[in-house]
């Protein structure tokens, strides 16, 4: 009896080819990309940290005003701690800045990806992201700052993993911005020579190979000159290291969890064919059962097929994953913007089970939960075949006409069908809503970020002047640290004078615990007004919590607006104090005497790559997401149509025509999609931005997700634009029906 029913398997695998076909292709394509996102993510992870072990990346880092002395570096290292200088310069020339560091020895020592280190004063290695962007290679004559180096290798750092100017930065700007590795003699030479925009900046790196810990390090910092010390960071809270790592760990998981869904999907859209194969032949099943078949082996029987497409769908889709267009493929974003060595795409064994193994035992335990209760019938009913025209037909519709009645018993009846419709546009809405979050989030930083930017430049003073340099408008800026979901963010507060030029706040002196929060910290963490607000001052260990009196547009950065004179006398600070300068124009300010400047042209030069950025992810997740949803909605009403040809042929002999025949059995589903559509558009985008801060938890700046009303038109024209294609397509299924599928089914 299995040879029989072994060859009814190849029989069924033959007659319906192209559906089976389409469902390898779905459950091949959706793994694909799954696998490969989660290989990507695997590999990045893992081989990005061994790297860091590898260079001796620090534990931690802190910048002095003054370089320490012999005593002070013994004091910090004599339980064995390692301390190293990653002292720097920033060199502008033109439009593009270079960080200038020595050839590092002990601490965060630079990968070669390419070429080697410079031997002399004519010899630079330059960053992986700079050389990309500005198409420079080794042996390559650079001329910068009035020198021509020659190109010696190309290099990641450790410590540079994002490659920032600032800690407070959003995001990088590779073409402008950009780390140089020379010699010592060449570094002294371009100090010594006054290159640099700014004073030379202290930074020092330490790894903890003694018994002492971060803090402390820090307590021996404090006690040895506290004023000395501006700012100290360890390296879980340093943004510039493992970020790729970081990005890595929501796809990894995310991935893992949406390929199960659609891995159901894919198995209950497979139990929709194996109930109308039953149906269709329930009288044969129930003479089998009749001749002593037992149900259990029937049920192997339907579930091999289903099993062995998935099966196939996942080697195949496991094979392109490993393919140049897999991970890749999929790495290549990472590289785009992340200083990264060279990572060697290995195939975690984890996702042979995952890709190979768990789709088919899924699908066999998602087909034996459905089709168990079809094959419990009585042999007896199965014989005279008494379900097939049992669903909807008591239902009382006397007032409507006979054609919307009879739409709306036809889907009564084909409800796991139209179930299956909606399960699918809601999860292809879902995914849809990433790649349209990711867009308009990309959109708005590059809108909002120069739109709420009124001054050209901000400078953050070292040393301030007594007066206040003329053109300018002075404020005090204090940084601290928020913590939200696993990550840690800068956050700073702003005191700005009444009348500011820059910031159109209304800050109130009556109270310094109350303060008005800028719309990047709304909602990156999720305050609103009258919410309370705590920060953490490292330095101090101390803690900081406001009272949020309102929110006040401005997306470039996470700032908290007060008055300058409560913030001087917050911080205990003197009544003229100030450390930040803005203004419409340059200013002729002494380079030793500026830790930083920030111009507007910096912001929408950054801001413009994000879109850039973030094209491949939008197209490759919306085309997806859509090719799987057409093939879902299209299998599904075909079978509808399958599973009426008996009705369809009858109909046909009554004299309908097509078109009358297409009302009856194609255009009901029409409401189908129509008002699931209506209902999925909302509830997919209400889920995705719940999803959102927790997808984009290492982001640090505004989370706008809001969507133009015209886009939700769009998304519904897109949807019933499909319906209408698959609809006009199956108009030819209609045709393939004959009148001879009567006499099949007399009795």
């Amino acid at each position: 009896m299995q040879r029989v029913l072994s060859k009814r398997i190849l029989r069924d695998l033959k007659s319906n080819f192209l559906r089976y076909m389409a469902l390898c292709f779905m459950v091949a394509f959706s793994l694909f990309l799954i696998v490969s996102l989660i290989g990507c993510a695997d590999n990045i992870i893992d081989k990005e940290n061994k790297s860091d072990k590898e260079h001796f990346i620090e534990d931690g880092e802190f910048t002095v005003f003054a370089p320490l002395s012999d005593d002070d570096v013994k004091k910090i290292t004599d339980d064995g701690t390692t301390l190293a200088k990653q002292f720097n310069l920033d060199v502008t020339d033109a439009d593009k800045t270079l960080r200038f560091f020595k050839i590092r020895k002990e601490i965060n020592k630079e990968v070669y990806i390419e070429g080697e280190k410079p031997k002399n004063e004519n010899e630079i290695a330059l960053e992986r992201r700079y050389s990309e962007e500005n198409s420079i290679n080794v042996n390559d004559r650079y001329k910068f700052a009035g020198k021509e180096y020659t190109v010696s290798g190309i290099v990641a750092l450790p410590d540079y993993n994002t490659v920032v100017k600032k800690l407070t930065d959003t995001n990088s700007n590779n073409k402008k911005f950009g780390l140089a590795i020379v010699v010592d003699k060449e570094y002294e030479r371009i100090k010594n020579e006054g290159l640099a925009e700014k004073s030379e900046e202290y930074n020092y790196a330490y790894r903890l190979t003694g018994s002492r810990n971060s803090k402390d390090v820090k307590k021996i910092l404090k006690d040895l000159k506290p004023e000395n010390l501006t700012s100290f960071l360890k390296k879980e809270d340093n943004n510039r290291i493992g970020a790729s790592a970081d990005d890595q760990v929501i796809n990894k998981y995310g991935g893992i969890v949406a390929g199960i869904i659609l891995i159901i999907l894919f198995a209950y859209v497979m139990s929709v064919f194996v109930i109308h194969s039953i149906e269709e032949d329930a009288t044969v099943i129930g003479a089998l059962y009749s001749l002593g078949l037992k149900r259990r082996e029937l049920m192997k029987h339907f579930i091999v097929l289903p099993v062995v497409v998935v099966l196939v769908g996942g080697i195949i889709g496991c094979a392109l994953s490993l393919s140049p267009i897999g991970m890749e493929f999929q790495s290549s974003d990472s590289y785009s913007y992340y200083s990264m060595p060279n990572i060697r795409m290995d195939f975690p064994p984890y996702l042979f089970v995952y890709g190979v193994i768990l789709p088919p035992i899924l699908t066999a335990l998602v087909n034996y939960i459905l089709i168990r209760k079809k094959l419990s019938m009585p042999a007896l009913k199965l014989l005279r075949n008494e379900h097939t025209e049992k669903k909807g037909k008591n239902l009382e519709l006397n007032n409507m006409g006979f054609i919307k009645a009879f739409q709306i018993r036809q889907l009564l009846k084909e409800g796991r069908s139209a179930l299956a419709v909606v399960i699918g546009m809601f999860i292809c809405l879902t995914l849809s809503m990433m790649s349209i979050n990711c867009y308009y989030l990309c959109s708005h930083i590059k809108e909002n970020n120069v739109k709420d930017t009124k001054y050209e430049y901000m400078y953050t003073l070292k040393y301030p002047t007594d007066e206040v340099p003329k053109g300018g408008e002075e404020a005090l800026i204090k940084t601290f640290k928020k913590d939200a979901r696993g990550y840690t963010f800068d956050v700073s507060v702003l005191g700005v004078k009444d009348s500011s030029k820059y910031f159109d706040v209304d800050t109130t002196k009556d109270d310094s615990m109350h303060v008005v929060i800028s719309s990047a910290v709304a909602t990156k963490f999720l305050v609103k007004k009258g919410d309370e607000l705590t920060v953490r001052d490292e330095e101090n260990d101390r803690l900081y919590s406001f009272v949020v009196s309102d929110v006040y547009d401005y997306s470039p950065s996470f700032m908290i607006f007060m008055d300058i004179d409560k913030a001087r006398e917050l911080f205990n600070e003197e009544e003229d104090y100030y450390n930040v300068v803005f203004a419409d124009k340059e200013l002729n300010i002494d380079s030793g005497r500026i830790y930083s400047t920030l111009t507007k042209k910096q912001i929408k030069s950054a801001a413009d790559i994000y879109v850039d950025l973030m094209q491949s992810f939008i197209v490759m997740i919306a085309g997806g997401s859509l090719l799987i949803f057409f093939i879902v909605m299209y299998l599904m009403i075909k079978v509808m149509v399958d599973r009426s040809a008996f009705s369809i042929a009858m109909v046909k002999i009554f004299g309908y025509r097509k078109k009358e025949i297409k009302k009856l059995y194609i255009n009901g589903n029409f409401y189908v999609v129509a008002i699931g559509a209506l209902i999925c558009i909302p509830c997919a985008k209400m889920i995705m931005d719940k999803m959102y801060p927790t997808l984009c938890a290492n982001f640090g700046g505004a989370l706008d997700l809001t969507f133009e009303p015209w886009t939700y038109i769009i998304i519904y024209a897109v949807v019933m634009l499909t319906y209408f294609v698959i609809s006009t397509i199956l108009v030819r299924r209609i045709d393939k029906v004959k009148p001879i599928e009567v006499l099949k089914n007399r009795e």
